[in-house]
């Protein structure tokens, strides 16, 4: 399926809804998008945390139990903190959209586009990197169990 890109996206909504008010029609999607962000990003943020915290009961005992084991959950928390680092500087960045000069403009409408598509991927990539994480994480947890230790 081929994305559109801003500027394509910009004159899809603009065609979508009338030309007398579409500003505000496109300015409320764009809030509701970025509240779609922030609180599936807080729901992942509560994953890490509980990650983080398991960690911190079970992964020296992990670790201890051989250099596979520790290597796999040193790498898995990283990534998992990465993860976490990532949703900080993509989704979960405060600004505001009244911010944005000539928010009444198409240019830049099509600047907050842009915005919520980098959040976006961000987003991705910190899910990418919380699986990996998690798998890594899983692994040693495993080897440890069936170490016997």
């Amino acid at each position: 399926m081929n994305k559109l890109n801003p500027e394509e996206e910009l004159q899809q909504l603009k065609k979508l809804y009338s030309e007398q008010d579409y500003i505000e029609k496109i300015l409320n999607q764009m809030a509701a998008a970025f509240n779609i962000l922030q609180v599936r990003s807080q729901m992942i943020l509560g994953l890490i945390t509980v990650c983080l915290m398991i960690s911190g009961f079970s992964g020296e005992r992990i670790a201890a139990s051989g250099k596979l084991e520790s290597a796999l959950i040193i790498s898995g928390v990283l990534l998992v903190l990465l993860s976490g680092v990532i949703l900080f500087r993509g989704p979960l960045t405060l600004n505001w959209m009244t911010a944005i000069p000539n928010i009444q403009e198409d240019e830049s409408l099509q600047k907050l586009i842009e915005i919520r598509n980098l959040r976006t991927r961000k987003y991705h990539l910190a899910i990418k990197l919380l699986l990996c994480g998690l798998s890594l994480y899983v692994l040693s947890l495993a080897l440890f169990i069936a170490s016997g230790i």
